[in-house]
């Protein structure tokens, strides 16, 4: 025969186990959510600078925002930036369309704007 200790014994291993499970599972499901679906990287406009400003070497660009709709109706977020009319070289320039990385935003293209607006060429980015 089984103590009243033993049971009780068993009992507290096995609320152990359960527990030890439970945040097992709780832990691989936050990592899955994380690779699958990772959080979106959270700005304000702001943060994306002035809508017009300058860049070392003096020139002068501006940032365009507009929102364009894809097939599904969702809304995506976009920036295009671009000398401004007085400074253009061209009517036309070429555009590099800037994809950002995995949980990350329009932001991430900020960083190009020294190699790509000084070489006559306009950046457009959006987040989606």
């Amino acid at each position: 025969p089984r103590s009243i200790l033993d049971i009780n014994l068993a009992s507290d291993l096995r609320g152990r186990e359960m527990a030890m499970f439970s945040t097992w599972s709780n832990f691989y499901t936050e990592l899955w959510k994380a690779i699958v679906r990772p959080p979106r990287d959270t700005y304000s406009l702001e943060d994306l600078g002035p809508t017009c400003f300058q860049l070392q070497g003096g020139r002068t660009y501006q940032r365009t925002d507009l929102v364009l709709n894809n097939a599904r109706g969702q809304k995506l977020a976009c920036s295009h930036f671009e000398p401004i009319a007085a400074e253009r070289v061209a009517r036309e320039l070429p555009c590099v369309i800037y994809l950002h990385g995995n949980c990350s935003s329009r932001l991430e293209a900020l960083a190009t704007f020294e190699s790509i607006l000084p070489s006559n060429i306009s950046l457009f980015c959006f987040d989606f």
